[in-house]
């Protein structure tokens, strides 16, 4: 009687033990997606104004930090523009280094340099249009290109 009674405990514990395990394992398939979904609000939804973090929450412990956060200029940048940044870092700025480690054309790599300069205020489009004419010009002062290819370059600025 008491052998029955310790083997239907252990059948009902073995039970409660695997269904702690699923619980376990789902909490941390949802944390572990919680992560991955994380999004970032370019601004308010409504007004396109500045959005303003107030609360921050550990995914681990739970712990929550209220109060008012200002994000930073980095914020403004998406995941792509993020991994070139860093790829940039790397490299030391170098950008035959930047080509190799994510697989892009050296101008891919200038073009996406000049749209994380704008996505962070640091330059406009005006700027690097002029920029690029002013390259194109300098290559014909050199004469590392002639007034036919020149002309043709500024032309393909244009559109």
């Amino acid at each position: 009687m008491i052998l029955k009674k310790i083997n239907k405990f252990i059948k009902i514990f073995k039970i409660v033990l695997d269904i702690s395990k699923i619980r376990i394992k789902l909490s941390y398939e949802n944390e572990r997606s919680s992560k991955m979904e994380l999004k970032k609000i370019p601004g308010c939804p409504s007004c396109k104004g500045e959005v303003i973090v107030t609360e921050y929450i550990c995914p681990k412990c739970g712990i929550t930090v209220r109060g008012k956060f200002r994000s930073g200029p980095f914020s403004e940048l998406n995941d792509e523009q993020v991994s070139i940044v860093a790829a940039f870092l790397a490299s030391g700025g170098n950008i035959r280094q930047m080509e190799s480690r994510l697989g892009m054309s050296y101008p891919t790599v200038k073009t996406r340099l000049r749209e994380i300069n704008i996505a962070l205020g640091l330059e406009t489009e005006e700027q690097i249009v002029e920029s690029d004419k002013s390259s194109i010009l300098d290559k014909l002062e050199k004469g590392e290109i002639d007034v036919q290819k020149a002309l043709e370059e500024l032309e393909k600025e244009k559109k």
